[in-house]
C-alpha cells in the first residue's frame, strides 16, 4: 500500500472515532446544560438505585439557586463545572466539524488541495480536546482525593460516610467520563503521529518531481548562456579539410623529407601546435599512421630523372 493509501486509511479511522465520540459528548453536554436550570429535578434525596446519579447531579450540575442543590465545601462548585462543560461542548463541536470536513476532502478529489489544512486542523482540535478533558478530569481527581481523605479521617457518622462515599465514587466515574473512558484518546492520539508522518511523506514525494524539473531548467539555461562562447571557440578553430588518405600520405612524406634538411636547432625551437580551448580537431584516419620515416622513404616513389638529350656524335 502506498503512502497515500495508508494516509487515507488512518485519516478515516481517526475521523470516525472523533465523529462518534464528539456526537456522544455533545449530547451529554447539552443534557447537562438543560438540566442545570431545571430546578424541579431531584428536589429530595430518594433512597433507591438512582441515588448515586441524583447525588452527583445535585453536587456538580444543579444550579445553586435551585432548591435541593448540594454544595459540600472544598469541592468543585457547580459554576466551575458549568464553565468546563461549555468549553468541552465547544471543542467537541469543533472537532466534529473538523473530522467531517476531512472526510469530505478525502472522498472528493477536487478538495484534495485542502488535505494539508484539514489534517492539521483535525490534529489540532484532537489535541486541544484532550487538554480540556485532562483539565476537567484533574478537577474531579482533586475532589476524589479530598473525599478519600475525609473517609480516612473517621470523624463522620454513618449516614455522612455513606454520602461521602457515594460522592467519591461519583467523582471517579466523572473522571472516567470526562476522559472518554481513556480508550478514545488512547487510540486516537497515537493515530495522529503516523497521520502527520504520511502527510509529510506525500508532500515530499510531490515536491521531488518539481525540484527535478527545476534542475533541468537551470541546466538548460546555463547551456543556453554558454552556447555563444562555444560558438566563438568553434569559429577560432581552423576548419579541417576533407583530404584523401593518399594526399595525407604524400604530405607526411614531403614534410618528413623536408625535415631532414632542417637544422636541429630549428627543430628544437619549433613549438607543437596546441588545441584551442582544449578542443583538438579530428582528422581522418590514414593507413600511414605508425610508420617510421625510413619506411615511408622506402615506399615513396622516386622522382623521375631529368631528361638529357642524346649527344650527336655526327657533328
Amino acid at each position: 500500500m502506498s503512502e497515500l493509501g495508508k494516509f487515507i486509511v488512518i485519516a478515516l479511522l481517526s475521523c470516525s472515532i472523533t465523529t462518534i465520540v464528539s456526537i456522544i459528548y455533545i449530547t451529554l453536554c447539552c443534557f447537562a446544560l438543560i438540566y442545570r436550570f431545571d430546578c424541579s429535578t431531584a428536589q429530595t434525596i430518594v433512597h433507591n438505585s438512582d441515588y448515586l446519579l441524583i447525588l452527583v447531579y445535585r453536587q456538580y450540575i444543579k444550579d445553586d439557586t435551585c432548591f435541593g442543590s448540594l454544595a459540600i465545601p472544598d469541592l468543585m462548585h457547580s459554576d466551575t463545572v458549568f464553565v468546563l462543560i461549555s468549553v468541552s461542548l465547544a471543542f467537541s463541536a469543533a472537532s466534529l466539524l473538523a473530522a467531517l470536513s476531512l472526510i469530505v476532502a478525502i472522498f472528493n478529489k477536487e478538495c484534495w488541495y485542502y488535505l494539508d489544512f484539514g489534517t492539521y486542523v483535525h490534529t489540532g482540535f484532537c489535541v486541544a480536546t484532550f487538554v480540556v478533558d485532562m483539565t476537567f478530569a484533574i478537577h474531579f481527581g482533586l475532589d476524589y482525593t479530598k473525599l478519600t481523605d475525609r473517609l480516612n479521617a473517621d470523624i463522620l457518622d454513618e449516614p455522612t460516610k455513606y454520602l461521602i462515599d457515594m460522592l467519591r465514587i461519583g467523582a471517579f466515574l466523572l473522571i472516567v467520563l470526562t476522559m472518554k473512558g481513556f480508550v478514545a484518546h488512547a487510540i486516537n492520539l497515537p493515530l495522529l503521529v503516523p497521520l502527520i508522518y504520511y502527510l509529510l511523506r506525500i508532500n515530499t514525494e510531490q515536491k521531488e518531481p518539481k525540484n527535478h524539473i527545476q534542475e533541468v531548467l537551470n541546466v538548460s539555461t546555463r547551456d543556453s548562456e554558454s552556447w555563444p562562447i562555444q560558438n566563438v571557440a568553434a569559429t577560432n578553430l581552423e576548419p579541417v579539410k576533407n583530404v584523401q588518405p593518399s594526399n595525407i600520405q604524400n604530405e607526411e612524406v614531403s614534410q618528413t623529407s623536408d625535415c631532414e634538411f632542417l637544422p636541429v636547432s630549428s627543430l628544437q625551437g619549433h613549438s607543437k601546435p596546441q588545441a584551442h580551448f582544449g578542443i583538438s580537431p579530428h582528422r581522418p584516419f590514414t593507413y600511414s599512421e605508425g610508420l617510421t620515416p625510413t619506411m615511408l622513404r622506402s615506399k615513396s616513389p622516386k622522382p623521375p630523372k631529368p631528361y638529357t638529350p642524346n649527344p650527336d656524335y655526327g657533328q
